[in-house]
């Protein structure tokens, strides 16, 4: 242009359009011909400074108070006789995924029995709070060690289900498995026949 400004457009790649929540990813700004920009102040649409980029064009930043759609923005003074425009890319923040697996079953009980099992997540640590549910039987919830003691009935092979409600930043994938049930031997003992009755062995 006649007063010798330079308008330099800057273009904003975030590493992928969905984040998830508290989890670090990478954004890019560069100019149009796609060099990377060194010092280009990056912030989300309400003002929150996130970081400046690197000299290879990049930075890496996480956010961590909102889901949804969230705006990135990338910002740089003038220098010189450039004047840098602003550019901003719109990523979706989702909770962060966690899946639920058994670490430790029985292979098998006796109906009625309480047995306990641990639950961890895709990371091996044990999650609290999660519902061990037997298909016949009582569920409980595990503990900061991610230990429960369900009770579980019937016979054959019966069902675990372990389910966790989402948290305000994640997301719980549940997990199933079986044990094996065996039928509870009944002893007989004639308690409520008369006293004639209760000669020679009882089982």
């Amino acid at each position: 242009s006649s007063n010798g400004v330079w308008r330099v457009p800057m273009k904003l790649t975030p590493e992928s359009s969905t984040v998830e929540i508290q989890r670090e990813f990478e954004v890019e700004v560069t100019d149009f011909l796609g060099n990377p920009i060194e010092g280009a102040q990056v912030v989300l649409d309400d003002g929150q400074p996130m970081g400046r980029t690197e000299s290879d064009g990049t930075d890496r930043i996480s956010i961590t108070n909102e889901t949804g759609d969230c705006t990135v923005v990338a910002s740089k003074n003038a220098e010189g006789n450039k004047q840098y425009v602003e550019a901003s890319e719109t990523v979706t923040v989702e909770k962060q995924q966690s899946r639920l697996r058994f670490d430790e079953v029985p292979s098998d009980c006796t109906a009625g029995d309480e047995i306990d099992v641990r639950v961890v997540d895709d990371e091996d640590d044990p999650v609290r709070g999660v519902t061990v549910s037997p298909e016949a039987g009582t569920e409980a919830d595990t503990n900061t060690d991610g230990w429960a003691s369900p009770t579980v009935d019937g016979s054959g092979s019966t069902g675990l289900s372990a389910t966790k409600s989402d948290t305000t930043y994640t997301q719980y994938d549940g997990a199933r498995t079986s044990i094996s049930v065996k039928k509870r031997r009944v002893s007989l003992a004639f308690d409520s026949l008369p006293d004639a009755t209760k000669v020679g062995k009882r089982e």
